[in-house]
């Protein structure tokens, strides 16, 4: 324990001097900023330069954090949005993904079970079938389980993410952020596209889209893809590569402007994925090392079991806009329905001890209604209502195989079985004013109202049914909560956005799936203060914030004799910089920057076992990562092809923690990622060529540790991958 208090220490004096460093990149903004004030009130440059300069600007970037259509710049809230082109240019299309570009968004996956992290707050439960701390939205539709995230959401407009707790606009499962995924609608004219695509581990990818009006008023869309890989596994028992994957993916979408005052907008989604996983690498062997044997290379596993996974998530949503003079109404009604069955080797071992099935589903239907202000009011204001109804089963059975006998003495006998059976009936009111004091200074207040109350059937038993913690124990639980934000915005120069929040976020309690009982909500009390601004004509755009948490009953995840719980740690204190920017360098050169730091520690934390974890570092928290990319566009003076877009981007991540207990075994080190991107367009912008590389240095890291039989066992990240892809458009 002192070894691991020591390297907790070592972190906090890392800190210290990577704060100092952004803190002196903040400083230089600032400066930044003061000279264009000043730059304001001098005389104007000549009108050539002038010329160079709006060649130079940067595109606007249109929001709907705040259920609104806004200008990210105007506001104040932590926000990383990326749009369509960007999204198919850099092959973006889920959580994973976007993770790199987005200061202090954390994501792996544990058996396929999706740990998204923001500022330090996710829930990783890689048992069971938890509820996230991070919100996904599709089209303004909650999606309440956490893989949706990790599914591939092809057809997008644009991914927003909003960084800290959204209490009073998006409320439930909030605490840590919200990640909004917008997919393209219906155009008011025909189009029609196509893309075939291959790349790493024999990637086949293929992928349609029809588009336009079917009458006057109604306009309507399809998309298909299809793609294919071989996974880059190599499992030596087996003589077989695993990770494979077979997706399928379908949307429907129709817009109907029903008059002048009234449209409505359909969509449908479904994805299906067959896995040839998930499957666990032994990280550190344990004391079963001499009779299973040890593979030490990433990627590479000695399992006796293969496994599979087929995963199905239906998601519609019907949004239906009012105009109605002074107000807009607006209603959100959607459905989801989740269904996930898994077959996986229990031990990541060769040797047969433990064989792991697992099944899940889950069904909900939501409906939201928003009353939004006239935007040309001195006081705007959003008044809105939320309900959800789901109901879910997950059920694991861990069988022992003919090694079992080393462990349970007994070959072949049910180790053990839980299985969670649940109802949820959630609500929530809430209300965000925004108040304009002059044309420079505006007041936010909100607040929201949540309760919501969750029926279980819980049935836990070991050996066979020989010990039973519980066998259809029937509860209610309820919870209820009111969270409120205050906030302040100054425009201090034409160009430059001054703002501060206070913010809380609620997260409610559950049942443990693999173990009797509940746990207690969590809070999450958030202050924060940015600048956003643009500059030198808009070549220059950067957003900055400073945040402090002081996080409640957070819910963490420990397994005990191959048994997961969630438990509350009493108290966690967060805080960090975060810096984005990006600078128009000339009409065809951009650069990109993203910065963060985080100093995120359990202030008392005395798990069930009695363990200490007080000081410790939360899991997939790195104090600092960075992200810079620059963008240059290649001239071409042929007929045939148009200008070649470039992209290259470095990825750095410091040390990260995947296990409250912070020994050295429970971190990945720091590591570096180099990304590469090319784009050509041929016959006018009718047809593009993409080609991507991903980690091209090959850098081994791993995304998850946890322990399950002997030793610690988890998943690398994917080696060195590229891509080739294709598109026509008509």
């Amino acid at each position: 324990m002192r070894e691991e208090r020591a390297i907790a220490l070592d972190h906090r004096e890392d800190y210290k001097m990577k704060t100092k460093l952004l803190s002196g990149a903040c400083l230089l903004i600032l400066s930044t900023v003061s000279a264009e004030a000043f730059a304001q009130n001098a005389s104007q440059s000549a009108s050539a330069a002038g010329q160079v300069e709006s060649e130079r600007k940067l595109s606007t970037v249109t929001v709907t954090a705040e259920k609104r259509d806004e200008s990210l710049l105007d506001v104040g809230a932590s926000i990383t949005a990326i749009g369509e082109e960007a999204l198919a240019y850099r092959d973006l299309s889920n959580a994973d993904d976007i993770s790199i570009s987005v200061p202090n968004l954390s994501y792996g996956e544990v058996a396929g079970a999706s740990q998204i992290t923001i500022r330090g707050i996710g829930l990783n439960v890689e048992t069971g079938f938890a509820e996230p701390a991070v919100a996904v939205h599709l089209n303004g539709v909650y999606l309440g389980r956490a893989n949706s995230a990790a599914l591939g959401l092809a057809d997008l407009a644009s991914v927003e993410v909003l960084r800290g707790p959204q209490g009073t606009l998006y409320g439930r499962n909030a605490t840590g952020g919200v990640v909004n995924f917008t997919t393209l609608a219906p155009t008011e004219t025909f189009e029609a596209g196509a893309t075939v695509g291959t790349g790493s581990f024999e990637r086949l990818l293929g992928r349609t889209y029809l588009s336009g009006p079917l009458s006057e008023s109604v306009q309507g869309r399809l998309f298909i893809e299809y793609e294919e890989d071989g996974g880059y596994m190599e499992n030596r028992t087996l003589s077989k590569d695993e990770g494979g994957k077979e997706a399928t993916t379908f949307k429907a979408d129709l817009s109907w402007d029903v008059s002048s005052d009234v449209s409505a907008d359909l969509f449908y989604l479904r994805v299906n994925q067959d896995w040839n996983g998930p499957t666990f690498e032994k990280l550190v062997p344990g004391a079963l090392e001499p009779l299973a044997g040890f593979d030490p290379e990433p990627h590479s596993v000695l399992n006796n079991r293969d496994g599979r996974s087929n995963i199905d998530m239906d998601v519609a949503g019907l949004t239906v806009n009012w105009d109605a003079g002074p107000v807009v109404i607006r209603s959100i009604t959607g459905y989801s329905e989740f269904k996930r069955g898994d077959t996986f080797d229990g031990d990541a071992m060769s040797l047969d001890i433990f064989a792991s099935a697992r099944t899940e589903s889950a069904e909900a239907w939501s409906q939201e209604i928003n009353i939004l202000s006239d935007y040309d009011s001195q006081l705007e204001w959003l008044f809105g209502a939320f309900y959800l109804q789901e109901d879910s089963f997950a059920r694991t059975d861990v069988d022992g195989g003919a090694d079992a006998g080393i462990i349970m003495g007994i070959p072949g006998l049910s180790f053990t079985v839980n299985q969670l059976v649940e109802e949820v009936d959630a609500f929530g009111a809430f209300a965000d004013l925004t108040y304009h004091v002059n044309d420079r200074f505006r007041i936010n207040l909100g607040g929201r109202y949540s309760e919501e109350e969750k029926s279980a059937s819980q049935t836990v038993n070991f050996s066979g049914g020989a010990l039973a913690l519980c066998n259809d124990f029937e509860s209610t639980i309820s919870f209820d909560d009111f969270t409120p934000r205050i906030g302040a915005e100054w425009d201090a120069t034409d160009n430059t956005m001054l703002y501060a929040r206070y913010q809380e976020g609620f997260k409610s309690g559950g049942y443990n799936q693999a173990g009797c009982g509940s746990f207690d909500p969590e809070i999450v009390e958030s202050t924060e203060i940015g600048l956003k601004g643009e500059y030198f004509d808009g070549a220059m755009r950067v957003t900055a914030s400073a945040f402090n948490y002081d996080y409640s009953n957070l819910q963490v995840l420990q397994i005990r004799n191959s048994i997961g719980f969630v438990e509350n740690a009493a108290s966690s204190s967060i805080k960090g910089l975060e810096l984005e920017a990006r600078v128009a360098l000339t009409s065809r050169l951009q650069s990109e920057l993203a910065v963060s730091l985080l100093d995120a520690t359990y202030d008392e934390f005395l798990d069930g076992s009695g363990a200490d974890f007080s000081e410790n570092t939360l899991s997939r928290a790195p104090e600092y990562t960075a992200l810079g990319a620059l963008e240059y566009e290649v001239p071409s003076s042929s007929g045939v092809f148009g200008d070649l877009r470039l992209r290259g981007e470095v990825f750095v991540s410091d040390d990260v923690f995947y296990r409250p207990r912070n020994a050295p075994e429970d971190m990945q080190e720091s590591y570096t990622l180099l990304n590469a991107f090319a784009a050509l367009p041929l016959a006018d912008g009718r047809y593009e060529l993409r080609l991507f590389g991903k980690n091209l240095t090959d850098e081994e890291y791993k995304t998850s540790i946890i322990f399950l039989v002997d030793g610690l066992d988890g998943h690398y990240a994917p080696p060195s991958t590229w891509g080739l892809e294709f598109s026509a458009k008509w």
